[in-house]
This record gives C-alpha cells, structure tokens and sequence, in this order.
C-alpha cells in the first residue's frame, strides 16, 4: 500500500513547480507561480493525473474534502476568487485550509492557527483543573505529568511551522509568546494551588516547568 501511494505522490510531482507531500490518506499539493490563473491551472494538471492514477489502482477520492487555498501576502492580488475545477467538481477557495493539524491562512501569518490552539489548550487546562482538587484530587506531580504529556504538545503542535515563519526576526509575535505564557501561567496555578496574582515565571521556577520561548 505505501508504495502504491508514493507513486501517487510522484506522479503529482512531474508537474512543474509542484510540490506534493502525504501521510497515511492526506495528499497536499503545493504549486507555486506567477499568478493565481497560472498556480490553479497547474493544480489542475496535477488533479488530472491522480485521477489517472486513482481510475488505474481502482481509488476513490472524496471531493468533499478538497480545500483550495490561495497564499500570497499581496492585498491587492487579481483572481483571488478563482476556483480550480476537477473533473465535475468545483473547488472554491477559502481564507484557510488544515492538513495534519495544522491551519494554513492566506498570508501564511498563522493568526488562525494560534487561535485554534487557544481554544483547544484552554479546554484541555479546564479539564486539568478537574483533575485538582484539594482533597480527592490528584496530586502536583501528577498534575505536572499530565500536563508535559497532554497539554505541552497540543500547545506546542506546529511550533516548528509557524514559529520561523515571519518575514523579519522572530516567526511568532510577542501577542503569540504573551498568550502562551498566560496558558502556562494558568495550567500552573492549577498544578501548584496558587493564586491568581501568582507570578507565572515564579510558578515555572517552583514547578520545574520550561518557559514557553525554550519549549518552542
């Protein structure tokens, strides 16, 4: 099986300045251009031949799952609304796309990304403060375990994207460390019992916890 899907990936990359990647059953196609017209034909192209390849190996894809994202940080760029067409199916474009987890937007600044991080850590740190309980509860160490192993990674996941992804100096912004950092300092409140006013790089110090700049 895994060498039948490299040759899909293969055959996706005869085409030029195309750039296709997969695991397991996600297929991304990147091509890249002078114009949108010129990038969305290439991405035709490519589509024509996994279709050959699918009707070949008696494969099915699910054009339900088709996203089409135009990148390009130039506000003013023509033909940001054109779509891409494969076979019977119309592919619009949309202001962001995910593939493994990770949220690609149209100028590739991640906001969207780090905001759905937010959103999922924040639900797993509520879940944290359930685990703590100053009678039944679990204890610190045990609440320290669980967040390295649970919460750490989801807040972390991408870091290697979008933090070296910025145009000039550091790939994250200090919006992006300051809102990490208030996740951290919350999740430490609840591990060590302390209070709100409770300093979050003290609490790091005392829980034995990385600062969140070293962790990225």
């Amino acid at each position: 099986m895994f060498r039948v899907f490299y040759y899909l990936i293969e055959t996706c990359n005869r085409e030029p300045n195309t750039l296709a990647t997969g695991y397991i059953d996600d297929i991304a196609i990147l091509r890249w251009g002078s114009s949108i017209k010129e990038t969305c034909n290439g991405l035709e192209k490519a589509m024509q031949r996994a279709m050959i390849w699918a009707r070949k190996h008696a494969s099915v894809f699910a054009p339900s799952k088709f996203q089409l994202t135009h990148h390009t940080r130039r506000r003013q760029v023509a033909d940001v609304d054109r779509h891409i067409q494969i076979e019977q199916t119309i592919i619009a474009p949309s202001e962001s796309s995910k593939y493994l987890g990770v949220t690609l937007d149209t100028a590739l600044n991640w906001k969207q990304h780090i905001q759905n991080l937010k959103i999922k850590t924040s639900k797993s740190i509520g879940a944290l403060a359930s685990l703590a309980s100053p009678t039944w509860g679990v204890r610190v160490a045990e609440l320290r375990k669980i967040y390295q192993a649970v919460v750490i990674p989801q807040m972390m996941y991408g870091c290697s994207v979008w933090s070296v992804a910025h145009e000039h100096g550091e790939g994250y912004t200090k919006q992006t460390i300051d809102s990490l950092k208030s996740l951290q300092a919350k999740a430490a409140r609840i591990i060590g019992g302390a209070y709100k006013a409770t300093s979050g790089p003290a609490l790091d110090v005392e829980l034995h916890l990385l600062p969140v700049e070293h962790q990225i």
